[in-house]
């Protein structure tokens, strides 16, 4: 744990899923790097939960949308769970359609559970 950011890890229906509560800035976003980065070598999907997350800043954006990208080019499911802050944030920076986003955990694990959609394998 990092001052200010809270960082587990379960696995849950054959996927692992990362949550970071608390603060998420400049600061703090190489502790949540370094817990992605061991996940990318697992094969596992990868459900990342910051719906705990009261703050979220342009470097957190940017770890997000590169583990994002690692994992569709290593052909591995990654699906966000943003908190309203996040989200709003994801918005403002246009990426929404860039990356697979789910409203809750539940909806993610159900969503990995089933195979790739066109969207997800066409962007591969």
């Amino acid at each position: 744990m990092v001052a200010g950011l809270e960082i587990t890890s379960v696995e849950r229906a054959g996927c692992c899923v990362l949550t970071a509560v608390g603060e998420l800035d400049m600061v703090r976003a190489r502790a949540l790097e370094v817990a992605l980065i061991r996940h990318t070598t697992s094969e596992m999907p990868l459900v990342l939960d910051l719906t705990g997350l009261r703050f979220m800043d342009s470097s957190g954006l940017y770890i997000v949308l590169r583990t994002s990208n690692e994992f569709r080019r290593l052909n591995q499911r990654f699906v966000l769970v943003p908190s309203r802050i996040v989200m709003r944030l994801v918005e403002v920076a246009g990426m929404q359609d860039v990356l697979a986003i789910c409203p809750s955990v539940q909806d993610a694990l159900a969503h990995l559970g089933s195979p790739m959609t066109e969207s997800e394998t066409s962007s591969r």
